[in-house]
């Protein structure tokens, strides 16, 4: 009998996203300082076509960042992040299912010139 095997590649990646993505969530609602608006006229001296600049305001907004990403780490909800990556899996796996207009049955035959079944599953 032949089987087909499909391996799955889950790397850190894939928990780091969902945690980050539930922790910025959780640090808006429950943290202050994630809701504060930016600098008047940051676009002035941040971004690319102001990267090679120097200036008190740019080290600042870097600096603010930094910590609020320091910050964040506070609000990971790792093990709900696992879960989810967990609940996702299990409905990923799980076969699709079969609407009112579609049917499936399931008939066996001996294969032709050779011992065993064959199953065919018809939708």
């Amino acid at each position: 009998m032949s089987s087909l095997q499909v391996t799955l590649l889950v790397s850190f990646f894939f928990v780091i996203f969902q945690v980050v993505t539930a922790a910025v969530r959780i640090a808006m609602e429950e943290n202050i300082e994630f809701r504060k608006g930016l600098p008047h006229g940051y676009l002035n001296f941040m971004g690319v076509a102001h990267s090679d600049e120097s200036s008190t305001q740019r080290t600042d907004f870097i600096e603010k960042v930094k910590s609020l990403m320091a910050k964040l780490s506070d609000h990971a909800p790792i093990d709900a992040a696992v879960d989810q990556m967990g609940k996702q899996f299990i409905h990923d796996a799980l076969p699709p299912v079969l609407t009112a207009g579609k049917y499936c049955f399931h008939r066996e035959r001996e294969r032709e010139g050779g011992s065993g079944k064959l199953q065919i599953i018809f939708m």
